[in-house]
């Protein structure tokens, strides 16, 4: 067996839209809608730079079924880039490009192997002592177990399986070719090429069972470096190396607002965490979910007026450089100051509104029962609802109580507005 190199990149998702682009007219929308390209563009360029002997694709390579042939010639020019650099592509096909899903189709390239949906189909590079074996979906819905097919491994080659999966189940993400870990092992392989859950995972070290999650953020609540795996094979033992590859980022920015006492003091704790995440995005533009936390003076101070103090953030965000950030979202999960135990009470120390409010919010959110028999009262809604206002952008169901957190915390403090009637407002 020879050393070899190659990449593992699933989830591409190609021309997916990315969520909440048109909220804000300042949103930089043309480079999100031209992301999911511009990292694949990226990944080939590594590729070809690297020399690699093969890119394995685990799964969603698209979206589902595109309107428009552009998406699919675009990915053979791609494709057609690896052919001419010498470097064959291995792939099966997802839960979004499942055979039935795609009703569009183009013919790849020379170099490109799909697998078969009908059983595990093997690839032998012989030259390099190395087999890969997988399975393509043949529909979206696959609920059996489709590692008990595949073949066992062989101790005179590498061997690699690809599979697109949720192992055991992963939050946020259903539960489609379900097996697990024990399974895997069984095959005796010696890496795991996995797809299907967006968030990166090395699930286990040796032999490596690996997600590298999707090659470009598409929403909130899929933050942080994305890209794919570069595995470097020397004497049969693996090295793994991530790279990212997205061309935009998605990130939550936590400003806790504790011993803050204006607006300008928030707005520069903001800059500070906004600075540092600008920084680690090297060059790429953020899209940046900001979360208020914490307690003191400035819990009243946003509630009194929360449009205000968006526009100061925004402002902020927007004279940091040209689309160098962009604020996608700002959700207040702030409480106010605790009043002093030791402190004499009088009629005018009495709860107010707001206060009440705030206790009762406080109680309802710092427990998932109470959360959910909360959620329980909206059932009739729920009913009455067509399942995709059920469902959030990032795959989470109705009654999930982060989902729910999300919700109230960013009503509180239009609630807050309204009961107060503007009286706090600096």
């Amino acid at each position: 067996m020879t050393d070899f190199r190659f990449l593992h990149v699933a989830d591409i998702h190609l021309d997916s839209p990315l969520e909440g682009l048109a909220r804000y007219d300042e949103a930089p929308v043309k480079r999100f809608r031209e992301a999911p390209r511009a990292a694949l563009v990226a990944l080939i360029d590594r590729a070809i730079e690297l020399s690699v002997d093969f890119l394995l694709i685990a799964g969603d390579l698209y979206d589902g079924s595109w309107d428009e042939s552009r998406t699919g010639l675009f990915l053979v020019g791609q494709l057609a880039r690896l052919r001419d650099a010498g470097i064959p592509v291995i792939a099966i096909r997802g839960n979004h490009d499942a055979e039935n899903r795609m009703t569009n189709h183009v013919r790849f390239p020379d170099n490109v192997t799909l697998l078969s949906s009908e059983r595990p189909e093997t690839y032998e590079l012989s030259s390099l002592g190395v087999a890969i074996h997988g399975r393509s979906f043949a529909q979206r819905d696959v609920r059996t177990n489709l590692v008990l097919d595949y073949p066992p491994g062989r101790s005179d080659r590498f061997d690699i399986g690809l599979l697109h999966t949720a192992l055991e189940g992963r939050e946020g993400h259903e539960s489609y070719a379900p097996c697990s870990i024990d399974d895997l092992l069984r095959c005796e392989y010696d890496y795991w090429a996995l797809g299907h859950i967006h968030r990166r995972a090395i699930v286990r070290e040796s032999p490596p069972i690996v997600f590298p999650g999707n090659l470009q953020g598409r929403h909130a609540r899929e933050t942080g470096p994305k890209g794919a795996y570069v595995v470097t094979v020397e004497r049969g033992r693996p090295r793994l190396e991530f790279e990212a590859f997205d061309a935009v980022r998605w990130e939550r920015i936590e400003v806790p607002i504790d011993g803050l006492e204006s607006l300008d003091a928030l707005v520069e704790r903001f800059r500070e965490r906004a600075d540092e995440s600008i920084r680690q995005a090297e060059g790429r533009p953020l899209a940046a979910r900001i979360e208020l936390t914490g307690a003191g003076p400035l819990h009243r101070i946003w509630g009194g007026d929360p449009r205000r103090g968006a526009d100061e953030l925004r402002a902020a965000a927007l004279m940091t450089g040209h689309e160098a950030i962009w604020l996608e979202k700002i959700v207040a999960r702030t409480s106010p100051a605790p009043r002093s135990t030791g402190a004499v009470r009088h009629d005018v120390d009495a709860p107010s509104p707001v206060d009440e409010l705030d206790r009762v919010l406080a109680e309802l959110l710092g427990s998932d029962d109470e959360l959910r028999r909360f959620i329980a009262g909206f059932d009739d809604l729920r009913a009455k609802l067509p399942r995709e206002l059920t469902v959030d952008e990032a795959g989470r169901a109705w009654d999930a109580p982060e989902r729910w957190r999300e919700l109230l915390g960013e009503a509180l403090p239009l609630l807050h507005e309204r009961i107060g009637g503007g009286e706090t407002t600096r």
